[in-house]
């Protein structure tokens, strides 16, 4: 069987495809990204705008074109930006009109399953607790548990995108000392608001994913996003 999982989130829309296995593996046909901004304006809560919309439905129309050609069912799953906008109903409704498939909205504990399970599939486990950090545009996760066994897991309001509308003078057009300035806000701002993140157990190896920790990986690697998976990051980088 082939499947295909489109996946709406705050910053970029994402396709995957993949054929099952004999003895419950899977094979990658096909992955892609592009950046969509679908939560771009909306802050803590609000409404999708259409400009926003219409450059995520013109992706998810891109994506469905590649899942048919692989002959694929098509599922939709979406995540922060869905969970917050007062119009998701009728986004959703344009969206299962183009895909031809419900949408799913995921709770944050859901995004954070999720996360543990795709960071830790087919892959070797740390011999102690594991915690797996997902830095989305609009929400940031983390899971912890050991030999892909998800023990506990927080979904926090905080995102790339969120964070550089709340301190926008993070976004290019600010003088360097303003900009330096913000900066220090955003990260006394945001160690605030991830303090909860403490009360999690310790873990003996952290994985990182989504687009902030690859986009990382390639600049400290010079390289490009697709290759920086299972690279090393260090605290000082």
């Amino acid at each position: 069987m082939i499947r295909a999982v489109i996946s709406l989130g705050t910053n970029s829309t994402r396709l995957l495809v993949i054929r099952d296995l004999p003895g419950g593996q899977a094979e990658q046909l096909e992955h892609r990204s592009i950046g969509t901004r679908l939560g771009e304006g909306l802050l803590e809560r609000g409404a999708l705008g259409e400009h926003a919309m219409r450059r995520t439905l013109d992706a998810i129309g891109t994506f469905v074109e590649r899942a048919r050609a692989h002959e694929a069912s098509v599922e939709v799953i979406a995540t922060s930006a869905m969970r917050r906008a007062n119009n998701a109903d009728a986004f959703a409704a344009r969206v299962e009109g183009l895909c031809g498939a419900p949408l799913s909205i995921l709770s944050g504990d859901e995004e954070a399953a999720s996360s543990f399970a795709g960071a830790t599939y087919a892959q070797n486990v740390a011999l102690g607790r594991l915690a797996v950090l997902d830095v989305g545009g609009g929400s940031t996760e983390c899971a912890v548990g050991r030999a892909q066994t998800l023990e506990r897991s927080l979904s926090i309001e905080i995102g790339a995108v969120r964070l550089a509308e709340r301190f926008p003078r993070l976004l290019g057009t600010a003088r360097p000392e303003e900009a330096i300035e913000e900066a220090a806000a955003a990260r006394s701002f945001a160690r605030e608001v991830l303090r909860p993140l403490r009360t999690l157990p310790p873990a003996a190896e952290v994985r990182a994913v989504a687009g902030t920790p690859l986009t990382l990986g390639a600049i400290v690697a010079s390289t490009d996003i697709d290759r920086v998976r299972g690279r090393v990051l260090t605290r000082v980088e």
